[in-house]
């Protein structure tokens, strides 16, 4: 593992500038793969207002992330659907690449592995039914005979919603919607657990440069961050930099153009990895262009959000979350006053992780170091999950950029994470990450990357994870 040099803290002080990174004691060996999990549990679902359990969406943006494909997860429909527990991932048998799609997934989820485990990886997610094409595969401890049948309400003349030939269903037990299974708690997780080999663009450092370039450029560095596996120019010119709101989320290069919009609306663009950043997606949205100033918006799973932290006739920060139905054009699904203040909207940075609204505050705290405040998603924002001061001194708030993520681990928890592109001791751009595991009181990661600090006034910096 890394050893890291001069990482010291003075007394109300979480983090000194200069910071060096030595490398490393001999590898130790390999760790053998944690046990299979059993089959899961079943569990009789019920209806409730709307939520998406994070293992659920965390299985979607992975597939999202490398089919560009993605799915919804609530719905009262009599499934799992209702408790967030179950994913439509909206895939069509009679398009042939999308065939060829669902059957490498399913091939992997259910194949044997090399120690013999059936169903290996649907039981390491925590994957209890399976419906596609007309049939159906229960995978639940409670059933003996766990192989493809037909699924009986389909019938011919069944629509293709009924007979699962748009989509392919997949239901969770209560553990692995709440990442309490091995996929979730293994970290870093085998090459050889995915799909296609791979975690995708998950836990890349990203950077979108909109400044000195001609046209928007991506750039990423997967993990230990100091090579690159991605340079490219996108098909959207630098003059949009200034009209609106950048970030990358999985494969895709999001733009939300608050200003000057021909269509008079708040307007959501996208552009994929597969094609080089060039071609994707692009529709007005509900929003208006008065909207613009006075927040942020993300795209969280399908779903744009957009945090409102300034003139909200609350006298709160609010979320307001619209669906892919309709093409965004829809009225907010959902539209709630937080518990945080609009007070606090110049204090730092504010972001959703999954359902949760997270709150960094870099400014202005009590304590003189960053804090952080989760709000708990699953209730409206009712309760706070986490509010925890870090030992980040607030004084690096000006030096870099805090984000929110799994960079250290898979816990649904989250780690704070500080990209420093200003006055580091190594010369180039730093990596911090702290654990919720621990209070965010230890680094889990402090090294070097490849980017240099040049560039630190010059784009978005974030991480996919």
């Amino acid at each position: 593992m890394l050893k890291f040099m001069n990482l010291k803290r003075a007394a109300g002080m979480a983090l000194v500038a200069a910071v060096a990174v030595t490398v490393l004691a001999p590898s130790a060996p390999a760790m053998a793969d944690p046990p299979v999990d059993p089959y899961p549990s079943y569990s009789t679902p019920t209806c409730r207002s709307f939520v998406e359990q994070p293992g659920v969406v965390a299985f979607r943006a992975m597939l999202a992330d490398h089919y560009g494909i993605g799915g919804g997860i609530h719905a009262c429909s009599g499934y799992e659907h209702g408790e967030g527990r179950a994913l439509d991932w909206m895939v069509n048998h009679f398009d042939p690449a999308q065939d060829a799609m669902a059957s490498q997934v399913l091939n992997w989820l259910l194949a044997t592995d090399g120690a013999g485990n059936p169903h290996a990886m649907a039981r390491r997610l925590g994957i209890g039914n399976i419906i596609w094409n007309g049939r159906s595969i229960e995978l639940w401890s409670y059933n003996g005979n766990k192989v493809w049948r037909k699924y009986s309400p389909c019938v011919p003349g069944s629509p293709a919603g009924v007979c699962h030939t748009n989509h392919i269903h997949f239901a969770f037990s209560w553990a692995g919607a709440l990442q309490q299974t091995s996929w979730f708690t293994t970290y870093p997780r085998p090459s050889s657990w995915y799909p296609y080999g791979s975690g995708g663009s998950l836990n890349h450092l990203s950077f979108v440069k909109t400044r000195g370039v001609s046209s928007i450029e991506v750039h990423q560095s997967p993990n230990p961050y100091t090579g690159f596996d991605l340079h490219s120019a996108s098909g959207l010119s630098a003059a949009e930099a200034g009209l609106g709101q950048f970030s990358m989320v999985d494969d895709k290069l999001v733009y939300v153009k608050t200003q000057a919009t021909g269509s008079g609306k708040v307007e959501l663009h996208w552009r994929t990895a597969a094609s080089g950043f060039t071609s994707g997606y692009s529709t007005p949205t509900v929003f208006n262009l008065g909207d613009g100033p006075n927040g942020l918006f993300s795209l969280v799973g399908s779903d744009l959000v957009f945090i409102k932290i300034r003139n909200t006739g609350s006298g709160r920060v609010e979320v307001h979350k619209v669906s892919s139905a309709n093409d965004y054009q829809s009225s907010p699904y959902l539209s709630v006053a937080t518990l945080i203040s609009v007070a606090d909207a110049a204090n730092g940075t504010f972001q959703m992780y999954g359902n949760d609204l997270v709150f960094i505050k870099s400014r202005n705290t009590g304590y003189g170091r960053v804090e952080v405040h989760v709000l708990d998603g699953s209730c409206g924002f009712c309760q706070w999950r986490i509010q925890a001061v870090s030992l980040f001194s607030q004084g690096e708030d000006t030096n870099g950029w805090f984000r929110y993520g799994d960079a250290l681990g898979n816990d649904g928890i989250g780690d704070l994470i500080f990209i420093k592109t200003k006055n580091t001791g190594s010369g180039m751009v730093e990596l911090f990450a702290t654990s919720s595991s621990n209070g965010f009181t230890q680094f889990g990661m402090a090294t070097a990357t490849g980017f240099h600090p040049s560039d630190a006034d010059n784009g978005w910096w974030g991480m996919n994870t």
